[in-house]
């Protein structure tokens, strides 16, 4: 519920200000008593609401009494004050800002590259099978035993743009841990059957890696905070990074291994 605290008052303050307004002009000792302000405080807080004109002391009286401004002109100069503490600050933070982007700029940036990446188990898996099922030239895929966050209707749709693109004739390399459950499923191409799947078995995978067109990347990375793994989707185009990848994947091969 919105209060006077919201408009820069204390909680003494909005106390003081309204026990005015609710019993009328008092002396600082009276308003004590009618508040919860400790008769400690109260002056201080007398003369700080006297200070942002919306208390006016009567000096004549021995003791000093006050009253309240009326509330419409006490709200327009307590928003007045807010408006022009807010303004203040906003010049401050462009003048931070200002300051700090001097700094970088004075910085010599290192040349690296910058990838757009989707994050998200969801997102990024609509998007593996859509790329998957338009890839052109090469397809480098390695699977572990299981694929956490990986849902049986989205593991079916995986395996038939598989079948379908090796279909197509595109080549596909294949590396799979040798207890791998998606090999099993009907849906599943059959390297066997395939000429243009190279596959090969290794128990060094333990998550799920794609590289597409050697374009699009696609890795399940696991969150130590809560043990649940997000599927990065990455946009590699005109990078060294899908060589470097594909060589980390052929020497993973171990053409000993057979499921």
């Amino acid at each position: 519920m919105a209060s006077l605290c919201d408009l820069g008052l204390s909680t003494y303050e909005a106390q003081a200000y309204r026990g005015l307004v609710e019993h009328g002009q008092a002396t600082a000792p009276a308003l004590a008593d009618l508040t919860d302000v400790p008769e400690g405080r109260i002056y201080d807080v007398l003369n700080s609401l006297a200070q942002r004109e919306i208390v006016q002391v009567w000096d004549e009286h021995r003791p000093k009494r006050y009253t309240a401004v009326p509330p419409a002109i006490a709200l327009d100069r307590l928003l007045t004050a807010k408006r022009d503490e807010l303004e203040t600050q906003a010049e401050q933070y462009e003048a931070t800002i200002r300051d700090v982007a001097a700094d970088f700029n004075a910085l010599d940036p290192v040349d690296s590259p910058s990838y757009p990446a989707l994050i998200g188990f969801e997102q990024s898996t609509e998007r593996l099978i859509e790329t998957l099922s338009t890839a052109q030239q090469a397809i480098y895929l390695a699977l572990p035993a299981q694929v956490p966050g990986l849902s049986s209707d989205e593991a079916r749709r995986f395996g038939e743009a598989l079948s379908a693109v090796v279909e197509r004739g595109v080549p596909v390399s294949l590396l799979l841990h040798p207890e791998s459950t998606l090999q099993d499923e009907t849906f599943w191409p059959v390297p066997e059957q395939q000429p243009y799947i190279h596959c090969q078995y290794s128990e060094a995978v333990s998550t799920l890696l794609a590289c597409l067109d050697m374009k699009h990347l696609f890795i399940a990375l696991p969150l130590s905070h809560d043990q649940a793994y997000r599927l990065l989707s990455i946009d590699v185009t005109e990078t060294p990074l899908p060589t470097t990848l594909v060589d980390a994947f052929t020497d993973l091969e171990e053409p000993q291994l057979s499921p």
